[in-house]
């Protein structure tokens, strides 16, 4: 062999060692190829699904709404909605080399709900939302629960609204509700075909008397659709923040109302991208609650929080502001909202501020009983956040009465 040769040979296995491969953007979640995960999390995946509880027949949609970062861990936001969207809620999966695992809020990590890869007989512990409770039970929808679960098989045949699928794994979950009136023991078969997600799921009271079917979904539609989206990233700490939006602030109120005094926590514990916004995980906990989420933003208009019928962010407190400026804040209900003051000063337990803003927010509507109005009054230092609001009803039944009134009693901002 020549020395040029040898020399063009040395060349070329130089230039193929230096090649890198395509990988990930960093803020992507590192999640495992897509042929080795049981359902496929990428923005804009949508699972629509026939559901049927008793004689009733809904729709549930599982769709991938963003990503989000919780605990130091990238991950998705999945938006569960069931009955028409009475029943909505947001949920943070991530697939692991050992299956797709969902964030436990009261446990505060992320725990395995199904297995996979996996085998006939394979047994392991798994988490899953309830549903179809008993009228009885007072649980939130999206309160994760223990169950047991097995693989009962890998290679079934499944046909579902959407068509028949080969090489199906199934799984069997079991578990129980501690109800006011006793124990109640649930089943569920659920079916996957991996790398395409959960094409059916029927839920049993296996003790009962002929092991009634509680509910049932079936697959009718999916659509895959990664949709780039970039990625959350931190905002600056400044005086032009209303609501000083950092990971591990924290906020804890006292919350008075009829039925006496409580507390109140909301902590910034993650980062989200929804719906093409970027936005904060504020964690709101009531004392002996459920931990409920919230998307909020800082931006150039105030304060946002994400709203999931406007698919976006919408303004809370408008911030810059001058007295009377006048705004909608869209919370869980849309408030007609006025700038009372930018000079008020207030005393609570958290100490006292000065130089705060103070906002009044309405909204009525009309029952059996007549008319009525919501009025909100809220008190928002800059740089803070909010230190106080109170409530108030009134009707054309009687004069006004407080419903519900919150008092800072500490926080930890960065």
């Amino acid at each position: 062999m020549t020395r040029s040769k040898c020399f063009l040979i040395l060349v070329c296995l130089l230039a193929c060692q230096c090649t890198k491969a395509p990988t990930r953007s960093e803020n992507a979640p590192q999640e495992p190829p897509l042929g080795r995960v049981l359902l496929p999390l990428g923005v804009g995946n949508t699972w629509s699904y026939s559901f049927h509880i008793g004689q009733m027949f809904e729709r549930e949609t599982w769709q991938v709404r963003g990503r989000a970062e919780i605990a130091g861990v990238k991950a998705f936001l999945v938006h569960i909605d069931r009955s028409l969207g009475l029943d909505s809620h947001f949920e943070i999966w991530r697939n692991e080399d050992t299956g797709l695992w969902a964030y436990d809020r009261f446990a505060r990590a992320f725990r395995l709900r199904w297995r996979y890869p996996t085998k006939p007989a394979e047994t392991f512990p798994s988490i899953d939302v309830c549903s179809s409770q008993p009228a009885s039970e007072s649980l939130d929808p999206f309160t994760l629960l223990a169950w047991s679960a097995v693989t009962k098989d890998t290679a079934s045949l499944v046909t579902v609204q959407a068509g028949t699928y080969g090489d199906c794994i199934f799984y069997q979950m079991d578990a129980t509700y501690n109800t006011q009136v006793g124990p109640f023991p649930r089943r569920r078969e659920l079916f996957f075909k991996p790398g395409f997600g959960m094409l059916k799921r029927v839920e049993y009271a296996p003790y009962a008397p002929g092991n009634p079917e509680l509910s049932s979904v079936e697959l009718s539609e999916y659509l895959q659709a990664e949709i780039p989206v970039p990625p959350a990233g931190d905002e600056e700490l400044n005086a032009n923040r209303l609501m000083p939006l950092r990971l591990g602030n924290l906020w804890e109120y006292e919350v008075s109302n009829a039925a006496g005094a409580s507390t109140e926590t909301w902590k910034v514990t993650g980062r989200v991208e929804v719906d093409g916004a970027k936005a904060y995980l504020l964690e709101i906990q009531q004392q002996g609650g459920t931990p409920v989420w919230e998307f909020w933003a800082n931006n150039d208009s105030g304060v946002n929080v994400h709203n999931d019928s406007y698919r976006g962010l919408s303004m809370l407190w408008k911030y810059p502001t001058a007295v009377g400026d006048s705004f909608y804040s869209n919370r869980r209900q849309s408030y007609s909202a006025e700038t009372k003051s930018t000079q008020v000063t207030v005393t609570v337990p958290a100490g006292k501020f000065e130089e705060c803003i103070q906002y009044e927010m309405s909204y009525g509507f009309f029952s059996n009983t007549g008319y009525h109005l919501i009025k909100l009054s809220v008190i928002v230092k800059p740089g803070v956040g909010m230190v106080y609001s109170q409530s108030k009803h009134s009707s054309n039944q009687g004069p006004a009465n407080m419903l519900e009134a919150y008092s800072l009693i500490r926080y930890e901002i960065d």
